[in-house]
């Protein structure tokens, strides 16, 4: 399994971010439903061993310099922090301080089995869904859809060496018009 909290900011484009109270409140009541089948691309991953065998897990800060935005609406700063719950399944946290300075918060717990999850979000608007599938050890599709219909698809790649990810994202304003994102992340 890896952990793509990385779609992050791909996801966070168009995912967007909620307020603080929705946010505990998902907390305290979200318990994740689904597990990803145990084939050799999407093993589980303990969280004794995730970091050494999942190149997703961790915290990634994006490189504003190195990315290219649609519409450009890159934000001051944004974190994305990957980790592998008890159960099996990848949490992924996203933290962004928008261009006009307001914060956003998006986090979501998926398995890598193309299901989708449930996004908490801050974003008015935001995607409601997120799914997951594996494509090689480091890549993986990420499908964001909202009401059931398909509102972008981003391939997360994290380099040979673990130090960067990059962010492909395609997908739709909300007037239908296509958009392309590239995201940069580095590593902590």
């Amino acid at each position: 399994m890896t952990k793509v909290g990385r779609a992050g900011l791909a996801a966070l484009m168009v995912v967007g971010l909620m307020g603080a109270a929705a946010t505990a409140a998902f907390a305290a009541t979200h318990k994740p439903t689904h597990k990803a089948p145990a084939s050799a691309a999407t093993k589980p991953v303990t969280a004794a061993s995730a970091t050494s065998s999942d190149p997703f897990i961790g915290t990634w800060h994006v490189d504003v310099a190195k990315s290219n935005y649609a519409k450009g609406t890159a934000p001051r700063k944004s974190v994305m922090t990957t980790t592998v719950l008890p159960n099996g399944e990848v949490k992924t946290i996203v933290d962004t301080v928008r261009p006009d300075g307001s914060k956003g918060h998006a986090e979501f717990s998926y398995a890598y089995d193309g299901k989708d999850y449930p996004i908490l979000s801050t974003a008015k608007g935001a995607v409601d869904t997120i799914s997951y599938k594996r494509i090689d050890p480091h890549t993986v599709q990420i499908t964001r859809k909202k009401g059931g219909t398909v509102l972008g698809i981003t391939t997360l790649t994290v380099s040979a060496d673990g130090k960067t990810a990059t962010s492909v994202s395609n997908g739709k304003t909300k007037t239908g018009k296509p958009v392309k994102s590239i995201v940069v992340y580095d590593r902590d």
